[in-house]
């Protein structure tokens, strides 16, 4: 396309710019949500991980969509700890305050054996 002399440069780089936001989404789905990741033993377990991964990594989309524009240029390898660690601080206010309820005590008694297996 380079050697096209019909083509304003102005619309040759914006199509060359776009050409590489692309190649970087595709590069962070692969790094960030194990997009690259195929070695399971059948090709349906290969799909559901990938299918699993672009739904990860649509929710990311819209989750930085929603933070707005302070956290829209961060990358996955940035943005997971950050959205962790909020979610971390939720849970340990939601315990705080619904620890003494007789809602939640049964619930979290039924949840404490995955968090404890999670932790190691």
């Amino acid at each position: 396309m380079t050697n096209l002399s019909s083509v304003d440069s102005e619309e040759l780089f914006q199509f060359y710019r776009e050409r590489g936001n692309a190649g970087n989404f595709i590069k962070e789905r692969k790094a960030g949500f194990f997009g690259d990741k195929t070695d399971s033993s059948t090709m349906v377990k290969n799909e559901v991980r990938m299918m699993m991964g672009y739904l990860a990594y649509n929710l990311y989309l819209f989750l930085k969509q929603l933070a707005g524009d302070e956290v829209n240029a961060l990358t996955i390898k940035r943005f997971r700890p950050l959205f962790l660690h909020i979610a971390e601080n939720m849970s340990l206010l939601l315990d705080d305050i619904f620890s003494n309820s007789q809602v939640y005590t049964p619930i979290q008694n039924n949840f404490k054996p995955y968090l404890i297996q999670s932790a190691r």
